[in-house]
């Protein structure tokens, strides 16, 4: 499943206008990632020649409300990348979010979407700003464990999260995201390795001070050494996605 950049709705911009919050602007290199991410997965179908079976389905630059999202969440994709907005609250990290059209999906709403799925996402690749952040939370509240997006995946059972963890210019993170999938997908490679290949790609190809240290806020929960071929062998049964 792979989504790039959600149409916001004129309401939920009112919104957030009305409540002095920061109005996010619509991001046309995440849709041109997306795109690019979903012709490398259409590159391994048709190298695979549908053994096992290898569909994508995109929804770049289209409305996605977070009802919607929270189901295709439980549709049993094995790949969820979502290049967007994100927002990290270090006071209350449950509610860090991707936005969407209509609203955030805090980050209790994806653990909740999650709890309980026999076959959660293999891997969710988050492009959006400070979406690998995770907080601690106040002892008297939650026992003082960790929380965000990264852990509220990774405590429902996906088996690797990617994030940065500060604002990247959405040009690198999306020249870096299309690398990681060359390397996982063609050259398949795993998914730590993958990420590894492209962050030293991206720090050879960084030229301006914004992006010296850009290739370093990209990070990895989870485990480095599982490869995408392998898992879906194991689960050749298992839909990867639905073609739209």
């Amino acid at each position: 499943l792979v989504i790039g950049d959600p149409v916001f709705a004129p309401a939920f911009l009112e919104d957030l206008r009305r409540q002095r919050r920061p109005v996010p602007h619509q991001l046309p290199e995440a849709r041109e990632e997306a795109r690019r991410v979903a012709r490398e997965f259409e590159r391994l179908r048709d190298e695979l020649a549908g053994l096992p079976p290898l569909q994508v389905e995109s929804v770049v630059g289209e409305p996605l409300s977070v009802t919607e999202l929270r189901e295709r969440l439980r549709d049993g994709y094995h790949i969820v990348h979502f290049a967007g907005h994100g927002v990290f609250r270090r006071g209350d990290p449950e509610t860090s979010a991707w936005l969407l059209s209509d609203g955030e999906l805090w980050a209790r709403e994806i653990r909740n979407t999650l709890a309980g799925q026999e076959e959660p996402p293999w891997l969710i690749f988050a492009n959006a700003c400070e979406a690998g952040m995770d907080a601690g939370a106040p002892a008297s509240r939650y026992q003082g464990d960790v929380f965000g997006l990264a852990t509220a995946c990774i405590n429902q059972g996906v088996a690797a999260y990617i994030a940065p963890l500060w604002p990247v210019q959405d040009v690198l993170a999306a020249e870096l995201a299309a690398d990681f999938y060359r390397e996982l997908i063609v050259n398949r490679a795993s998914v730590g390795e993958a990420l590894r290949r492209a962050k030293v790609r991206a720090r050879g190809d960084a030229g301006t001070s914004a992006r010296r240290l850009a290739w370093a806020s990209f990070v990895l929960y989870g485990d480095p050494t599982q490869q995408l071929l392998r898992t879906l062998w194991s689960g050749a049964a298992r839909p990867t996605a639905k073609s739209t």
